[in-house]
């Protein structure tokens, strides 16, 4: 019964020696310390619209992000293309790399989950097209499958 409450002060004396050091929690970037909301894939959630899909970016331009992050690939014809995953099968009723197809194959494609499946591709182009009109700072595009090209 003497030394019930030692363990009580020795977690207090462990609790009252820490300190928080503020250099730990400070931002340290090249953009003068600020945090940007970006938008990946347009939206961003899977389950209201395909990733990279004309309808994510739209509705993630709609809520006004600092930004939004768009994958983007190349068909054999050199049409850019936004798709997230490597191959088509994934997500489309197509099959293969959109660097295997021209872009007359790639735009008939449909996704293949419901309820996207009347969802079909657009170019780059078309989605820079709507994007023009939007308060974005900044669109990342993040390159794809280009190393076929090098070989």
């Amino acid at each position: 019964m003497k030394f019930s409450h030692i363990p009580a002060a020795l977690f207090f004396l462990l609790l009252s020696a820490c300190s928080k050091d503020v250099k730990l929690f400070e931002i340290q970037n090249l953009n003068d310390n600020k945090i940007w909301a970006l938008g990946h894939g347009g939206m961003g959630l899977s389950q209201f619209s395909p990733i990279d899909s004309y309808e994510s970016l739209a509705k993630g331009m709609a809520l006004r992000p600092d930004g939004i992050e768009v994958d983007v690939q190349m068909t054999k014809d050199h049409v850019l293309v936004a798709f997230h995953d490597e191959f088509l099968d994934d997500a489309t009723n197509g099959s293969g790399k959109i660097n295997d197809h021209n872009w007359v194959e790639i735009k008939n494609l449909h996704y293949d989950e419901n309820p996207f499946a009347s969802y079909s591709f657009v170019s780059c182009v078309y989605n820079l097209q709507i994007a023009k009109n939007q308060t974005i700072i900044f669109m990342r595009v993040c390159v794809k499958n280009f190393s076929w090209m090098f070989h």
